[in-house]
């Protein structure tokens, strides 16, 4: 047993069934100015101290032995008493123990309360959370483990989506990670390998926003790009922004569901193109930041995808494509100022297929468009062992993805150049989007093989970059 002790004010029922926990394991010292119910405690619990007195008074704290306490626990609900209080214990004490303050009611003054560095809880709350999360949303979230705000996350999965039946590998993401599941009464620690099953329970931990969003698609079977990766339609003004490419950057913001349109660049591009920014920022209620530089848009906070306009005159060699393309871990739309659609064309020849089925077939719904697949292998006789099991792969992909969505796909294989032969598959006829996917760790040059990237550079529709780190 700690040889320490634990401060509690109060003696309402509350504190005394939290201090009857608290004392099995620690010795406390409870504070009150009643002092029938202090003698009544300590009648009770023999591993506690009492003492009368107000926690406003600077003479009742140096009637404690202030080094032989370890945590202060205070639940007095009037602001101006406690506030007085936490400045006592900090600036009067200097004690830099943990203070957990126990709330009932709201309050609008959390924050100068929060200055004092102290853990505000409401026992309500805490199991209003509890409740209404089994009842009505299947999922636990924890508020005394961390943050507290949502970063840890219990889920029963109850529908069925594209993340049951497929393994963990395919959805890495920097953002949220399964790290423990409970299968028939069992905990797994899961590894790559590891496939999702309705009616498993699993912990993810993740930052709270994208937790959520995959909290919503295990209990409703709904999936709502792009706010697997965060919250905001950043877009970037490197070059002139003609209407045409405004009017297909509102289409797409206002067809998927991220919050806010959020236009980034360097001062004297956003006052060169003000009224531009103004079109763009009042479609949604959106904003306009400040970049020094144009990579700082990869590390923007709550940014779901990037959106910049690509010209003609963009090749292999743009510097400023080639960053993007190899740093932005959220989706990069290169719009070429050509909308609504009428085609979702997906490239399959890039490294991570499985998302790139989950997420057209999601976009397809919410443009009302056809979609099409197609993967590009060698002709017959240039066909090696590993272009065959590829194939072979691609095939088992689009069968396993038609099994568990119900859906049948309209997938193409096509022999010879992956790019050439892609890009002879866009229906010039129709306004289309072409997705492809790219590995973040890929290199890209002019002797290398990466095909996403090419097809986007030389592609003269916009582009839908998924990003993958593997």
């Amino acid at each position: 047993m700690d040889s320490k002790k634990v401060l509690i004010h109060g003696t309402g029922f509350f504190q005394h069934k939290l201090l009857s926990a608290v004392s099995m394991d620690r010795k406390c010292i409870v504070v009150d100015t009643e002092q029938e119910l202090l003698n009544s405690y300590k009648n009770e619990m023999s591993n506690i101290d009492i003492l009368k007195g107000d926690l406003t008074s600077i003479p009742t704290w140096k009637k404690i032995d202030l080094p032989m306490i370890s945590h202060i626990i205070l639940s007095m609900q009037d602001y101006e008493m406690l506030h007085e209080v936490l400045r006592i214990t900090r600036d009067e004490m200097k004690l830099q123990i943990p203070i957990l303050v126990l709330l009932y009611k709201r309050t609008d003054n959390l924050e100068e309360l929060e200055k004092f560095n102290v853990k505000i809880i409401n026992p309500l709350d805490i199991n209003i959370e509890l409740i209404t999360g089994i009842i009505d949303k299947n999922y636990i979230r924890p508020l005394n483990i961390g943050l507290g705000e949502g970063e840890i996350v219990e889920v029963l999965i109850i529908r069925r989506s594209h993340m049951i039946h497929r393994k963990l590998k395919y959805f890495r993401s920097t953002r949220w990670k399964v790290v423990v599941a409970y299968r028939d009464n069992q905990i797994i620690f899961p590894d790559d390998d590891f496939m999702l099953e309705i009616g498993d329970r699993i912990v993810i931990v993740g930052e709270p926003k994208a937790v959520a969003n995959i909290v919503q698609n295990l209990t409703t079977g709904m999936y709502e790009f792009p706010l697997e990766y965060g919250s905001n339609c950043a877009v970037l003004i490197i070059d002139d922004v003609e209407k045409k490419y405004i009017d297909e950057i509102i289409f797409f913001e206002s067809m998927v569901k991220s919050k806010k349109l959020v236009v980034y660049g360097k001062s004297k591009d956003l006052e060169i193109k003000k009224e531009e920014v103004k079109s763009l920022c009042g479609s949604n209620g959106g904003y306009s930041l400040e970049l020094k530089s144009f990579k700082d848009i990869v590390n923007a906070k709550d940014v779901g995808m990037i959106v910049t306009p690509v010209k003609d005159k963009f090749n292999i060699f743009d510097l400023k494509l080639r960053y993007l393309f190899q740093h932005s871990k959220v989706p990069l739309l290169l719009t070429r100022g050509v909308s609504p659609y009428e085609e979702i064309l997906v490239s399959l020849n890039g490294s991570d297929a499985d998302r790139l089925l989950e997420t057209s077939s999601e976009l397809a719904t919410f443009f009302s468009v056809k979609l099409r697949y197609i993967f590009v292998t060698r002709p017959d006789e240039l066909m090696s062992q590993v272009d065959e099991e590829n194939l072979q792969m691609m095939n088992d992909t689009i069968s396993n993805f038609e099994s568990v969505t119900n859906l049948k796909l309209k997938f193409e294989v096509l022999k010879g150049n992956p790019v050439r032969e892609s890009l002879k598959a866009i229906d010039r006829s129709v306004s289309t989007l072409l997705m492809v996917s790219s590995n973040l760790a890929e290199y890209i040059s002019l002797f290398s093989s990466n095909v996403p990237y090419y097809l986007a550079v030389k592609s003269k529709v916009s582009v839908l970059v998924l990003p993958s780190e593997y």
